[in-house]
């Protein structure tokens, strides 16, 4: 303890192993996969079959200034 005018400032304690697991790999073999994850899924998407364009009417890109 290191103190000043009898009041203390500091206390000192041991230095603890702080060394961080790395982030990679942390879920290896927590995952499963069902089936083929590359094949089409046969789903037609809104971005190809247009039925949400009206979502997106009103938006136009910025001019350049």
């Amino acid at each position: 303890m290191i103190s000043k005018r009898g009041k203390p400032l500091v206390k000192t304690v041991p230095i603890t192993d702080e060394t961080r697991n790395s982030m990679f790999g942390y879920m290896k073999g927590s995952v499963t996969i069902h089936g083929d994850i590359v094949a089409p899924s046969g789903e037609v998407w809104s971005a190809e079959s247009g039925d949400e364009d009206h979502f997106y009417a009103g938006l136009r890109p910025r001019e350049n200034d």
